[in-house]
């Protein structure tokens, strides 16, 4: 039984076993704090019946509500509508239990029309202490509560989720970001160093403890930058050292701190770096100094290519590149996909240039805010179609995806799709020598319904 029920989902991929984070860190706050939590994982993977008898299980009359994250819904659809696993499974649960709330989180409730934000309640932002006040608030508890602090986390995976060995589980080692990328709407960015970063003996605890009780040897490290100082780097070297098992960790890495102090490389593989995505956004020297990574503008290819003869296959890499960038001809572009193809660039993934300046958006970049500033433009009522002397938001959108359906044949497995089919059962050492093509989808796919069906029997369904 429990006091809140969320259903945890990553909708995007249907052959491989993905347990967002988020859910399962709020579950277990909240079990700290005095609550009962149950997270029901692949949510949007189940039968309407499967979800709903799941569910039924864990309510009694202490359960106050049933919360959902719409982070992975489709970002059209989500807008108006949530998607028909949510509303279907819903629509049984409310006629059965009309006094359960029903809360949604997630990065998307920014965008959301009024007509659904009528049918939630919803939480924006970072919601462990929204989601404990909610449900003392509920429970009528009058303790004094002091606000989550990542720092203090102890951040432990609860019992009960089936959680197998094979799987890479995420995990956060820190929040927020010391830079400001002007393209960039995270929480907490420009935070000073070496701060909000957890307490390195809990660190080590989770993992020792997740090995204990799972068997859990690899994770997926969801801090915005995981070398973001060398104290981290060497606490993160020494805590895998000491563990009784090879840590192995799939993050994102920024390159230009390795640039600028290049024995942190095998800092990173002391620590167990297995996959990174180097966010360059641009080689061009203009368009790298808007998005304000200059650094990359006049070093990145030249240092990339280091790193990567030094590393060898030991550790995977994908580039990170924004189409829309003023400064950055279409051209251009294509010559950066060109040198690409040329350098045997393991994985590297095209994304257009998002500005919003919507009201209600909950975290705004710098872009957002001063777009005119950098030479972008909205028409009047318009709060995402921007244009510039260069480009348009929806020529963005489409060299974008051609220059990604242009390279998906050839590139190899990116390090979150790696990470995500390695949960089945793989290996990284097999996974990094297969390029997208290569994977037996139909295999993937029996072996995510093998995987799903036990996990189901195992709720009790």
């Amino acid at each position: 039984m429990a006091h809140i029920i969320l259903w945890n989902s990553y909708e995007f991929t249907r052959h491989s076993i993905v347990r967002p984070l988020g859910p399962h860190q709020l579950a277990s706050w909240l079990n700290s704090q005095g609550y009962s939590v149950k997270v029901i994982d692949f949510s949007s993977l189940m039968t309407t019946s499967e979800l709903v008898n799941i569910t039924k299980k864990f309510i009694d009359d202490d359960t106050l509500a049933i919360g959902v994250s719409n982070t992975f819904w489709d970002s059209e659809q989500s807008k108006t509508i949530e998607p028909d696993w949510v509303s279907r499974a819903r629509g049984f649960l409310e006629n059965l239990y009309p006094r359960l709330d029903w809360l949604l989180g997630g990065s998307r409730n920014s965008y959301l029309t009024l007509h659904l934000k009528m049918k939630w309640n919803i939480f924006a932002g970072y919601s462990e202490d929204n989601l404990l006040k909610y449900l003392d608030e509920k429970s009528r508890s009058l303790k004094f509560r002091k606000p989550f602090d990542i720092q203090c986390n102890k951040g432990h995976y609860l019992d009960g989720m089936h959680i197998q060995s094979s799987e890479v589980l995420p995990i956060e080692l820190s929040r927020g970001c010391q830079f400001k990328c002007r393209f960039c709407r995270f929480a907490e960015l420009g935070k000073k160093k070496n701060t909000y970063i957890r307490d390195y003996a809990l660190m080590k605890d989770e993992f020792i403890s997740n090995y204990e009780r799972f068997g859990t040897t690899r994770y997926m490290m969801m801090d915005d930058t995981s070398n973001e100082s060398i104290e981290k780097l060497e606490a993160l070297a020494k805590i895998s050292t000491d563990l009784p098992f090879k840590l192995e960790w799939v993050g994102y890495v920024r390159l230009d701190l390795i640039g600028n102090k290049p024995y942190t490389a095998d800092l990173l593989l002391d620590a167990g770096l297995r996959a990174c995505y180097f966010g360059i956004e641009s080689f061009h020297p203009v368009a790298s100094q808007v998005v304000g990574k200059g650094w990359n503008g006049k070093h990145g290819k030249d240092f990339l290519l280091k790193v990567k003869d030094k590393w060898g296959d030991r550790v995977a890499i994908e580039v990170g590149l924004i189409a829309g960038l003023n400064g950055e001809s279409e051209q251009d572009l294509y010559n950066t996909q060109r040198w690409c193809f040329d350098n045997n660039i393991y994985s590297w993934r095209w994304t257009a240039l998002s500005i919003s300046r919507h009201p209600e958006q909950l975290w705004k970049s710098e872009f957002d805010l001063e777009y005119e500033k950098y030479g972008y433009r909205f028409s009047p009522g318009e709060n995402y179609d921007w244009t510039s002397d260069y480009w348009t938001r929806q020529k963005a959108i489409d060299i974008a995806s051609k220059l990604n359906e242009e390279r998906r044949q050839f590139v190899y497995l990116n390090p979150w799709h790696a990470a995500f089919v390695a949960s089945l059962g793989y290996s990284f050492d097999e996974l990094f020598t297969k390029k997208n093509h290569e994977l037996d989808y139909d295999t993937l796919n029996n072996q995510t319904k093998v995987f799903l069906q036990n996990y189901i029997k195992s709720q009790g369904s």
